[in-house]
């Protein structure tokens, strides 16, 4: 799938002219829907901005005009989207051309703001793709079957969390959003995994998982079409077939009557059958995998499972923003790990994301820290007072800021009251 058809069949918003459009318009819904690069995200005063126009550089661009006229409609109240795509080439001369474009999340755009030539939005969040999904009647669930003798799913499942696979059949009536179950044939096989399909059925390079074909081939011929997956949930064992066949509504499922094949669909009913059966199995998070927990053995994966599972995005691109800003220096002891890769720190949400906390995933809820210190301020060992002084370290030492990373009072009060062990804010 490129871009045109990328704007059409995901927004329903059809590019004027799929060569010199940078955007569209959905008239259905008032909203603007743009084209940023990658490359041209910035961060201003703890905000991050996006380069939306800049006329010096495209004043010969057919784009031009209609890029006037789409930023003219976000002034006058319609909401604004941007795709993020990479280009081929950022040199700062020339035209650009799409390398690849963001199927994983859209940003929402907010204020414009003048800077000379240039035209920049505040990005106000990356809301998931899934929120965007073109099928008005909800999302379909499918099984993706994998034999052990052609693909080792289990290795790759313990490997990535992302992965392509192979689509035969219903290529049509798949869409980014459906739920997908993973199932491995044979004996000591069943479903292994819950996943969410990421993109529409296209061509792929060779890309995750694909290395665990057995025979040591790409499975895909040139013509066959993948979707990419991101995997939500894994089982500490698999579900067998047995357990299906016990549930009578699970027993008619047409990958147990016409086993053969790749693709199989799922009637509603199914669907929250097998959902509820899964739910009830032993789930986990991704990585950790199909092995009995065995207390006495050290490589086990931890024995905690999740009756519900609830997928959560997080920006990488929030991270990276306030490692850099940092010169990639822990904020709370100042020390700066260099690697063979290059210097390592880690972004560490100060009012966490995940429930029940729901923190924002903002630069202004995140702070730079080596990994000693996350996990310090996580565990709750480690905290920042209302002035500024790092609590609960050998020393006591300020919290380094840097210009142009605001942090936010309201999440570091959050973090003394609800995440500070009490045991620590008495010593103190």
């Amino acid at each position: 799938m490129n871009l045109s058809e990328f704007f059409e069949d995901w927004f329903g918003a059809k590019l004027r002219n799929a060569r010199w459009s940078w955007g569209a318009y959905d008239e259905k819904r008032d909203r603007v829907l743009l084209r940023v690069w990658e490359d041209q995200v910035e961060l201003r005063d703890g905000s991050e901005f996006v380069l939306v126009l800049e006329k010096g550089r495209e004043r010969t661009s057919q784009g031009l005009p209609e890029r006037e006229e789409h930023l003219e409609r976000m002034r006058a109240g319609s909401a604004g989207y941007a795709v993020v795509c990479r280009a081929k080439s950022t040199e700062v001369s020339g035209s650009r051309a799409v390398a690849g474009f963001e199927r994983e999340f859209v940003l929402k755009l907010g204020t414009l703001v003048g800077d000379g030539p240039r035209v920049l939005a505040r990005i106000e969040a990356r809301i998931p793709m899934l929120e965007f999904s073109p099928k008005q009647g909800g999302f379909s669930t499918w099984i993706f079957q994998a034999n052990p003798k052609q693909y080792n799913v289990r290795q790759a499942l313990l490997t990535y969390e992302k992965l392509h696979w192979r689509v035969t059949r219903y290529k049509s009536r798949m869409s980014t959003g459906d739920f997908v179950y993973l199932w491995e044939s044979g004996a000591d096989g069943g479903v292994l995994a819950q996943a969410r399909i990421l993109c529409q059925p296209t061509e792929l390079p060779f890309g995750p998982g694909d290395e665990f074909i057995v025979d040591g081939k790409k499975e895909t011929e040139k013509n066959d079409l993948q979707v990419l997956l991101r995997i939500e949930a894994v089982l500490q064992e698999p579900l067998d077939r047995n357990s299906i066949l016990a549930n009578p509504e699970l027993a008619k499922m047409q990958i147990i009557a016409q086993p053969q094949g790749t693709n199989f669909r799922m009637t509603d009913l199914e669907a929250r059958e097998l959902a509820f059966l899964f739910s009830q199995h032993g789930v986990m998070p991704p990585l950790q995998f199909l092995r009995q927990a065995d207390p006495d053995d050290e490589e086990s994966p931890v024995a905690r499972y999740l009756k519900l599972v609830e997928a959560m995005s997080r920006s990488s691109k929030v991270r990276e923003l306030v490692k850099k800003v940092n010169g990639y220096r822990c904020q709370f002891c100042s020390a700066k790990l260099e690697t063979p890769n290059g210097p390592y720190a880690e972004g560490a949400h100060i009012q966490p994301i995940g429930r029940p906390h729901n923190g924002p995933d903002t630069t202004q809820n995140m702070l730079c820290l080596c990994p000693n210190c996350h996990v310090l301020f996580d565990s709750g060992a480690v905290t920042v007072d209302e002035n500024g002084w790092v609590l609960g370290l050998d020393k006591k030492v300020k919290l380094a800021q840097s210009a142009g990373h605001e942090i936010s009072e309201k999440c570091l009060e959050y973090h003394r009251e609800k995440i500070f062990v009490k045991s620590q804010r008495c010593g103190l």
